[in-house]
């Protein structure tokens, strides 16, 4: 298990409780692949990833696995939108829309989880999308961070407050709390690295730019905002 973390030189740009955040931008073309920095591409059990960031733009990708597993929000009605697709190709979640419509320079702080059985979404503490079905297979993990592929495809300019993510099935409606305050800032357990639930973050970046930029597999500059 590799841990990706940088918590030195830390930059204040938004907090109302919990910890100290660091506010990212993303440029347009611009995206971390958090497989190589030790998130498996795909899980026989499910996954859990909880990140904030700040609405730039609506209709893009906001974490991503090719066109296979992802999260994104609705150009015209900003709503958060997924698909959770298996590796026998079979679309177990597919479009399935949120209800919030959130707006441009909204911050929206996000756990999502999918197991063999369930996918959840819960934003801002509530929950967006909560899915069944059954499978057997693999389930693809969202990797790409801001886009859609290792080309920074499908891309767009947001600002992020971290990302932690697990190959591990815990529910996101049970741990929300555990990641975010009641107003959605970070909890300082898992903005510097600690386990949720018992589980142990296999990719965590809650750093400022050069933290974010020091990660393998960067494409595009990330600055502080």
């Amino acid at each position: 298990m590799l841990l990706k973390h940088g918590l030195a030189g830390l930059t204040h740009k938004a907090a109302g409780g919990g910890v100290t955040e660091n506010e990212v931008d993303f440029a347009t073309v611009t995206t971390v692949d958090m497989s190589g920095n030790g998130l498996p591409t795909t899980s026989a059990t499910g996954f859990i990833i909880a990140f904030k960031v700040k609405l730039q733009t609506r209709g893009f990708y906001l974490l991503a696995n090719a066109l296979d597993s992802y999260i994104t929000t609705s150009g015209s009605t900003g709503v958060l939108r997924c698909r959770v697709e298996d590796t026998g190709a079979v679309r177990l979640v597919d479009n399935v829309d949120g209800t919030t419509e959130f707006t441009v320079g909204t911050d929206i702080s996000i756990v999502m989880s999918a197991t063999t059985t369930a996918f959840k979404v819960v934003a801002n503490g509530t929950t967006e999308i909560s899915e069944t079905y059954t499978t057997a297979n693999n389930i693809d993990i969202p990797q790409y961070v801001n886009a859609r592929n290792s080309s920074a495809d499908d891309g767009s300019n947001q600002h992020y407050f971290g990302v932690w993510a697990a190959d591990s099935p815990i529910d996101a409606e049970t741990y929300y709390s555990t990641f975010f305050d009641g107003g959605g800032v970070w909890q300082s357990g898992p903005f510097g690295g600690g386990s949720v639930g018992g589980v142990t973050p296999d990719f965590i970046e809650t750093g400022n730019a050069a933290a974010w930029n020091a990660l393998t597999g960067v494409v595009g500059t990330i600055t502080d905002a």
